[in-house]
């Protein structure tokens, strides 16, 4: 049996992404009002099951996405992967990994709104552990609410400070080595960073097309409603992916960043020891 050494922080997260708290409640509604049509309307009682499919999907998709609770050992952590994800395993060793710092992800934004994600007041700090292979995996701490724009949340900051304590108890660095920027080029990648997506207006515009744009092509266009209605969802769709894109890109910009500071501090840490 691995051992995890003394358990210094736990955390509970949320169990499930926000979006899907809101399909149970729409999902739900639709269930609900199509069941009582079809019963009025003494349809085919199949369609009941219709209509029970996106809250089925819903459920399914809540169980296998629920989150453990995060565990931080002396020797390691438990990242408290979704389900779907157990397959990793439950545990990973401060020695198995390459480096472990702090990282930024978005909590809704990238998934529910282009206007949040595009100005980041949806980022998160989260912690980032780096295996050998290069992969980064990101352990979140989202906050219960929004009061301001804080992207520490509570969580996270119990959590980095069992990090930093298990880390200086074992003599190990977080970060062995990284790449370290000067000012001029740190500046350069904050400002591709912070850079909007889009402008606020073109976003308004192309995510509000849908609807106009369905009336114009079923309407005076008369194109089928199977090829418009597809066709109408394409610009707030596009908006939508390159939202979620360019907040990626973001995300791995400061994390690169956040490496070589905490490469630094620990540098400086040793010089001042020294």
């Amino acid at each position: 049996m691995t051992d995890r050494g003394e358990l210094l922080y736990e955390y509970r997260p949320p169990r499930a992404h926000p979006i899907l708290y809101a399909g149970f409640l729409v999902f739900g509604l639709v269930l609900l009002t199509g069941t009582a049509e079809t019963l009025l309307r003494s349809a085919p009682l199949w369609f009941i099951a219709a209509y029970a499919a996106p809250l089925a999907a819903t459920g399914i998709a809540y169980v296998l996405t629920m989150r453990g609770t995060v565990r931080i050992h002396l020797h390691g952590m438990d990242p408290g992967r979704p389900l779907i994800l157990r397959w990793r395993g439950r545990f990973v060793r401060w020695t198995d990994l390459a480096a472990v710092y702090p990282t930024h992800y978005d909590v809704t934004g990238a998934l529910v709104s282009p206007f949040a994600s595009s100005d980041g007041k949806v980022m998160q700090y989260g912690i980032g552990l780096e295996h050998p292979d290069g992969r980064i995996e990101t352990v979140q701490f989202p906050p219960a609410r929004f009061t301001a724009y804080r992207p520490r949340s509570q969580g996270f900051k119990g959590a980095i400070d069992a990090v930093q304590y298990a880390f200086d108890r074992l003599d190990r660095p977080m970060v062995p080595q990284a790449t370290t920027y000067t000012r001029e080029e740190a500046d350069a990648m904050l400002r591709e960073a912070r850079a909007p997506f889009l402008p606020f207006f073109l976003i308004v515009l192309l995510f509000s097309a849908a609807a106009p744009l369905l009336w114009l092509l079923h309407g005076p266009l008369d194109i089928p409603l199977p090829v418009a209605l597809p066709a109408s969802l394409l610009p707030p769709a596009w908006v939508s992916g390159r939202s979620f894109i360019r907040s990626r890109r973001r995300n791995a910009i400061l994390d690169l960043l956040s490496k070589a500071a905490e490469h630094e501090r620990e540098q400086g840490a040793m010089g001042v020891q020294g």
